[in-house]
Order: C-alpha cells, then structure tokens, then sequence
C-alpha cells in the first residue's frame, strides 16, 4: 500500500529530518539505502523533497535504518498522529466492551497481552503504524 504524498511543506521537513539523522549517523543517502533495504532512487526523491508515492514498509525501513520510531518519522512527514489517552481504570463501559471483543475473538487475547508488556514508545509506534493502516484501507476502498 502507498502513502500518497501530501504537499511540499511535509516533504521539505521529513527531508531535512532525515538528513539531520544522517549528519548525526555521518552516513551518506547511499548508506542509508544499504543500511534500509530502500532504493537509492527512493532515497534521493526523499532528500530532494520529491517523493512519489512512497510504500507504508519504506517508512518502516527507514524508521529501523535511522533508529527513530515510526510515528515520529509519519508525524514529520504530517501525517496526524492521534495518541488517544488509555481509559481510566474506572471506565467499566470500556472494560465490559474490551471483554466482550475479547470473547468474539479470542486470537486478540495474545495481541492484547503483547501490547500491554510494550514500553510508551512502542505502544506509540503501534498505534502509529495501525492509524496509517487504516487510513490507507479506507482510501483504497474510495
């Protein structure tokens, strides 16, 4: 699935975000593309704040390669990063309904289990990449 490209402004900062890294790392846009798995022409779009359409596993790739979290490499890029706050322990409408969704599927209970062992950050990273997923279902099916 491709993320389609939003507008200059997003792209100049991600390209500038990317090139503060690889100042950081000392590495070239050529060792970023060996370091990612990325193509070098992708890369250079990337740099030159020309990208096409660039694929959801690019950023994930280039998230590892740059060792930043993915939802801080698609917020730089402007794509919206909702964090919805957890509910409140009291919330026994959420919990009621969590248990009911665990029940209907119970090949969720695992995920849930991973998902509350993940520190902030990951959790972070996960909701991340799920938003985008999402948003990209959604405009695939319009």
């Amino acid at each position: 699935m491709a993320v389609p490209p939003q507008g200059d402004l997003q792209w100049q900062a991600l390209a500038n975000f990317i090139s503060a890294k690889l100042a950081e790392k000392g590495w070239s846009d050529s060792r970023l593309a060996k370091e990612s798995g990325v193509g070098g022409a992708t890369v250079s779009r990337l740099l030159k704040a020309r990208p096409q359409q660039i694929q959801l596993q690019t950023f994930v790739a280039l998230a590892g390669a740059l060792e930043v979290e993915l939802w801080r490499l698609l917020e730089v890029a402007g794509y919206p990063i909702e964090q919805p706050s957890p509910p409140a322990e009291t919330d026994l409408r959420f919990a009621q309904q969590l248990a009911r969704q665990l029940d209907s599927f119970p090949e969720l209970r695992p995920i849930v289990r991973l998902l509350f062992d993940l520190d902030e950050a990951d959790r972070r990273a996960v909701t991340a990449f799920l938003n985008a997923l999402a948003t990209l279902r959604d405009e695939d099916r319009q």
